[in-house]
């Protein structure tokens, strides 16, 4: 039997009866929420602990080493629609170059594809476009190639409002650590107005790959 790597769990408030419930989302993490890290902990004392808090929304839970997160934070949140291809079409989703089989509008999250671009291109890009409205952008979600061990470590971020210049994200993004689970990247300050954003790999693990999600 295969071991999840990490689970995020999710707590439910019913204001009715101030009764919790929990929520397991099997292989993603929630980042740049944690309060308290907890080293050698049970998926029952992770949680336990997050009930006791009232500022814990979320716990990632990391099922080899036994780390529990406390997150703060609100979650589901309202995607753009790059995973539904009635949303985000093929044709808002280009990039500077790709392999043949991982084109651009493969890098879907949670899609059997992704993106790859050609090995030794400099400066790799890969760009989502929303040529009829602006949108204002609050996390991004990333994961790696689905049936390879290819992935990216960092990450950095261009971005365009209306008909400007590329601006630059000033973070350097910490990317994903195996192939499937999602991580979930917060932007401080979040991205409003956006016409085009391009994600712009600065490191990897084997070979570049992304599927993508954005979030308002």
């Amino acid at each position: 039997m295969s071991v999840v790597p990490s689970l995020l769990v999710l707590l439910f408030i019913h204001t009715a009866d101030l009764c919790r419930t929990l929520k397991p989302v099997k292989n993603h993490v929630l980042i740049g929420h944690v309060i308290k890290t907890m080293q050698e902990s049970s998926f029952e004392i992770c949680t336990y602990h997050c009930e006791l808090d009232d500022k814990c929304f979320s716990v990632n839970i990391y099922t080899k080493t036994r780390k529990c997160e406390i997150n703060y934070g609100t979650l589901p949140l309202e995607a753009l629609g790059i995973e539904d291809d009635n949303k985000i079409f093929d044709g808002q989703l280009t990039s500077s170059s790709a392999h043949v089989g991982y084109e651009a509008w493969r890098g879907r999250l949670h899609g059997q594809g992704s993106w790859k671009p050609v090995k030794n291109y400099l400066s790799p890009s890969y760009n989502v476009s929303f040529p009829y409205s602006t949108v204002n952008i609050t996390y991004i979600a990333t994961q790696g190639a689905p049936t390879e061990d290819c992935w990216m470590t960092s990450f950095k971020l261009q971005y365009r409002i209306q008909d400007g210049s590329l601006k630059d994200y000033l973070q350097t993004i910490a990317g994903n650590t195996d192939r499937n689970t999602v991580i979930y990247h917060p932007l401080k300050p979040a991205l409003t107005g956006v016409k085009l954003l391009s994600i712009r790999p600065s490191s990897s693990h084997g070979c570049i790959a992304l599927r993508l999600e954005l979030y308002k």
